[in-house]
């Protein structure tokens, strides 16, 4: 369970990093 909380991890930390460059895209 440890490779998948680590891959989960990684996902959310893709997710805002997404997130942040869509934000700073706009502004």
């Amino acid at each position: 369970t440890a490779v998948l909380s680590s891959e989960l991890l990684l996902i959310d930390v893709t997710d805002y990093w997404v997130m942040k460059v869509e934000l700073e895209r706009w502004v």
